[in-house]
């Protein structure tokens, strides 16, 4: 049945058997007779150590997963200082590990500390290079750093890996929007919508730069 569903831990299973076999072998080797009772209860607290030993060691060596999925939730609940916590001891158990540092890179950015924001998210980058949830994340966090160019930049190389990606869009007419260019953020949001006519808050944001520019009814 385990070769057949994917429902089934197949490792546990086979792990299972070969500690069973292994506990099996010590009792025929150690305590063979039935009345060696104090032997064969030693030979099971040794299966129980080594068990209670495996299970620490693998708490311990994938700890780092726990904890960057409680920053994950915390981060949801608007709970940030308790998310960035979680998330910092996630990464520093495992550097590489690309979920903590993105998350605590977003982290930083609704705290407003745009710098250690703008390092966690290149760390994401360095771990994940095709990652677009990251350079879109690093150029929205640049934007709010009031680094206009360094923006424009992320975004373009977003663009580069998803010519049709409507946050490279979004984000290059925020941008342009920043920096009282309207028309071309007027026509940049055009294309996130086309790209995605759910994306959030598009057709404000296309509404404004055209108020900015005395389009009034199409504004309205």
């Amino acid at each position: 049945i385990g070769a057949m569903l994917g429902i089934t831990d197949n490792a546990a299973h086979v792990g299972g058997l070969v500690s069973g076999l292994i506990l099996g072998a010590l009792i025929a080797k150690v305590a063979p007779a039935p009345d060696n009772v104090l032997r064969r209860a030693g030979v099971l607290l040794v299966g129980i150590a080594i068990a209670y030993g495996g299970a620490a060691w693998l708490w311990h060596s994938h700890a780092y997963i726990f904890h960057a999925q409680t920053g994950q939730r915390l981060l949801i609940e608007s709970k940030t200082d308790q998310a960035i916590a979680e998330l910092q001891i996630a990464a520093r158990q495992r550097p590489s590990y690309f979920p903590a540092h993105y998350d605590l890179g977003r982290a930083y950015g609704v705290k407003g500390d745009f710098a250690k924001a703008e390092l966690e998210l290149r760390r994401a980058i360095e771990l994940e290079p095709q990652s677009e949830d990251a350079y879109s994340g690093l150029g929205l966090a640049y934007l709010a750093g009031k680094r206009p160019q360094q923006a424009r930049e992320a975004f373009l190389r977003l663009l580069r890996l998803n010519p049709k990606s409507p946050d490279a869009h979004f984000g290059l007419g925020a941008v342009s929007a920043d920096e009282q260019k309207y028309s071309e953020a007027l026509e940049e949001y055009k294309l996130t919508a086309q790209l995605d006519p759910d994306y959030d808050g598009i057709y404000q944001d296309i509404g404004l730069m055209q108020a900015r520019l005395e389009l009034y009814d199409d504004a309205i």
